[in-house]
């Protein structure tokens, strides 16, 4: 009996012990915190302005606001406090912080001063730093600000909405960092903009929509030899001007699966800008293109990306290149669209395969002024609406090879080449069922026909219209057209037709009364 009531009270001692021990530390290992630090009371701290400049053990010791000791495992910590600008400055600045961990967090920053210099929180110099479930809105300036050589910073899941700049704006060298999960809506100029030299960072799960009333609003924009960074599964929709962006020499980036609609011109525009990967996005109902590449974008790849109803502008297209010569577009849906699925204007090199541009109002695939593409394995079907609709033209266009593509049931040409398109190899093509011809030919010359279907359509299978000469049809299967399987009009002189099969055509081969009258014309069958 009295060793159990030994035991009591030296158990009792014990418990006492450890409810009176003052700042005790539990040490969970290596790999964990080394202290339990629990977060200030929401909403604890009001300020005009906070300022650390590489002076966090100073301001550590002296504020409520800020505690922590600056490791990995026990950052320094501001959170909890509201920053009111006053319309001056910015208003949580923190400068020259190379080597320390910080997180500010839970913090609302607004009112801070007019310039482009400002921000509601500004880095400057700074590494190591997360920004967390702070609000920077109803600035002057920007919201939040990393200006020259911020590394390895984390955003994430932050409100920057209604500031008179930008909403999150990363300024020269700044690397490695991870902007995730914020909104950045209603700002005057620009959702997020990294600009000059911001290279390998991380742009992912943001929404940047409805950009303010500058002339050009955007809603994420790289700009200046930023190389190397991920834009992935962003929102950027509803009257920015245009959703996302890259200009001036922004390489090696990868764009993929955001969603960039309804925007008042392009949903992806891509400006002089080279090997970028452009994949899985959706780029729908914006006022002219969805996907816009010009003036000299080499080597980019565009895939898979859903791109329709871009409807409201006169030259409003799915795709649409400008000036820019050897890139992929591939596998890409471009229907709906008011102009274009595909657009090509100067544009050399080219690889166009595997897309469907069905539905248009004009062509399925346009190239115009464009030489030495490949256009393979695409569907233009069923683009209706002009009376001169086509699946696949090409306009003063050479050395394109067109092959096995389906361009059916178009309101009237499947294939057409207009206007001094020579030395085009159009083959293993399926062109049925088109209001007017399968393929057609107007001013073009040593092109090379063969081995295409063309077959059900309106008036004729190929037709040549006006001086076509030295071009070669042969191996092509043009049954059930409702006038000619090959229809040459006048003046097409010296081409070549052999080895067709055309059946239960109103005409097998029709031949325009000059082409037969005159004895210079040399067309054999």
């Amino acid at each position: 009996m009295k060793s159990n009531k030994k035991n009591i009270i030296v158990l009792l001692v014990l418990v006492m012990g450890f409810v009176f021990l003052p700042n005790i530390k539990l040490d969970f290992g290596d790999g964990q915190k080394t202290n339990i630090i629990n977060p200030k009371a929401s909403g604890g701290y009001s300020r005009s302005f906070i300022h650390v400049d590489d002076n966090w053990t100073t301001t550590e010791s002296n504020y409520d606001w800020c505690y922590g000791s600056g490791t990995w495992q026990e950052p320094y910590v501001i959170e909890n406090v509201t920053v009111d600008g006053g319309g001056t400055g910015s208003g949580i600045f923190i400068e020259n912080s190379d080597t320390d961990y910080f997180i500010i967090r839970n913090c609302t920053v607004y009112d801070t001063g007019l310039n482009y210099d400002y921000g509601g929180i500004k880095l400057e110099n700074t590494n190591n730093g997360t920004l967390t479930n702070n609000n920077c809105s109803n600035n002057f300036g920007n919201g939040i600000y990393l200006n020259y050589v911020c590394k390895n910073n984390t955003i994430f899941n932050n409100t920057a909405n209604d500031n008179n700049v930008y909403g999150i704006f990363l300024y020269q060298n700044c690397d490695n960092n991870t902007i995730s999960g914020n909104t950045a809506n209603d700002n005057i100029d620009y959702g997020i903009y990294f600009y000059n030299k911001c290279h390998n960072n991380t742009i992912s799960g943001n929404t940047a929509s409805n950009i303010g009333t500058s002339n050009q609003d955007i809603g994420i924009l790289l700009l200046d030899r930023c190389n190397g960074n991920v834009i992935k599964g962003n929102t950027a929709n509803d009257n920015n001007e245009n959703g996302i962006s890259l200009w001036a020499n922004c390489d090696n980036n990868t764009i993929s699966g955001n969603t960039a609609n309804s925007n008042t011109f392009y949903g992806i525009q891509i400006n002089n800008c080279d090997n970028n990967t452009i994949s899985g996005n959706t780029a729908n109902d914006n006022a002219d293109s969805g996907i816009y590449l010009k003036s000299g974008c080499v080597n980019n790849t565009i895939s898979g990306n859903t791109v329709c109803n871009n409807e409201t502008s006169s030259q409003n297209t799915g795709i649409r290149l400008d000036n820019c010569d050897n890139n992929t577009i591939s596998g890409n849906t471009l229907n709906e669209n008011s102009q274009n699925g595909i657009f090509s204007y100067y544009c050399d090199y080219n690889n166009i395969t595997g897309n469907t541009a069905n539905d248009n109002d004009n062509e399925g695939i346009l190239l115009d002024h464009s030489d030495n593409n490949i256009i393979s394995g695409n569907t233009a079907c069923n683009n209706e609406t002009s009376s001169q609709n086509t699946g696949i033209r090409l306009y003063r266009s050479n050395n394109n090879t067109i092959s096995g593509n389906t361009a059916c049931n178009n309101t009237y040409t499947g294939i057409s080449f207009t206007n001094n398109c020579h030395n085009n190899t159009i083959s293993g093509n399926t062109a049925n069922d088109n209001d007017a011809y399968g393929m057609d030919l107007d001013y073009c010359d040593r092109n090379t026909i063969s081995g295409n279907l063309a077959n059900g359509n309106g008036e004729d299978g190929i037709h040549l219209n006006r001086h076509c000469n030295y071009n070669t049809l042969s191996g092509n299967t043009l049954n059930d057209n409702d006038y000619s399987g090959i229809y040459l009009e006048d003046n097409n002189d010296n081409n070549t037709i052999s080895g067709n099969t055309l059946s239960d055509n109103t005409y097998g081969i029709n031949i325009g009364l000059v082409a037969i009258i005159m004895p210079f014309m040399r067309t054999s069958f």
